[in-house]
């Protein structure tokens, strides 16, 4: 146990030393990148000890830290952005408040909306209709971006069935406006794969 509690201390010291160096660079460089990359690597590796939804709290206070730097985003822009949400999905895919970030930061800012959707994905793999409350919200997500981003009608439309019939099986407040809404934009979808009130309504959302 000893053993294991020194080398976690000793990969977060290498993590903090890492964020100190990129912090510390003025100049635009490879090195970076791969510093940046080397700080989610230390994430990753670092044992969780049963406490996984407690690891995914700090990267994702980590993400925002990234995130929120403007120097940095001039330097190597919003591209890790998906890789900080691969190591929060991974040990909590319950964090049903972190999507929302998600799905702006790697879809609109980073331009990955192929990403955005193979990690809510990964996420709904664990998910059912009560669990996390508002997990259908995710289904509204993949929704909008496979049509707003894709352009893919008939994987959108499916995707806001799920959202639909999820939401119907939901305890959540809001669940029933939210089953409407997703069953109408469906319909919308499979009447006028071209529909601008389905379309209107999903860039409402974003």
């Amino acid at each position: 146990m000893i053993l294991i509690i020194s080398i976690t201390s000793l990969q977060f010291s290498r993590l903090q030393q890492l964020k100190s160096d990129v912090e510390k660079v003025d100049n635009t460089n490879p090195w970076i990148q791969n510093t940046a990359e080397q700080q989610l690597d230390i994430l990753r590796l670092l044992p969780k000890f049963g406490y996984k939804n407690i690891f995914a709290d700090w990267t994702f206070l980590n993400f925002l830290q990234y995130f929120g730097d403007s120097n940095l985003r001039q330097k190597i822009g919003y591209s890790l952005s998906a890789n900080y949400f691969e190591v929060i999905i991974d040990s909590d895919p319950y964090f049903i408040e972190s999507y929302e970030f998600l799905v702006n930061s790697i879809s609109i800012y980073a331009g990955q909306p192929q990403k955005t959707i193979s990690l809510l994905e990964k996420g709904l793999e664990t998910m059912t209709p009560n669990v996390p409350q508002h997990s259908y919200l995710l289904w509204r997500h993949k929704g909008t971006d496979e049509l707003l981003f894709l352009g893919d009608t008939q994987s959108a439309q499916k995707s806001y069935e799920m959202a639909a019939n999820w939401a119907e099986q939901s305890s959540a407040e809001d669940s029933f406006s939210v089953a409407a809404l997703s069953r109408q934009t469906a319909k919308f979808l499979e009447a006028a794969p071209n529909s601008n009130p389905a379309q209107i309504s999903a860039w409402s959302e974003v």
